[in-house]
């Protein structure tokens, strides 16, 4: 299990974050969270993955975050 922490946009923002195993395809099955963080658990040792996030504010989203990439051990 890893925890992504990302920069908290305001009190008020939601935060969707998705994974990649090859930073092009990216997949939707991390839950959205109120706070600038989350969980990210089933990783598979051996692994990288590729991670990002992007805040829902109240005139819409904003663009995707960097990319990180982890390699699980």
């Amino acid at each position: 299990m890893i925890e992504l922490v990302g920069t908290a946009l305001d009190k008020r923002a939601a935060y969707e974050w998705q994974q990649s195993l090859d930073s092009k395809s990216w997949l939707d099955d991390i839950d959205g969270t109120l706070q600038a963080k989350t969980l990210v658990k089933g990783l598979i040792p051996g692994t990288i993955y590729f991670f990002r996030y992007r805040g829902l504010l109240k005139n819409g989203y904003t663009k995707w975050s960097q990319v990180v990439w982890i390699l699980v051990v």
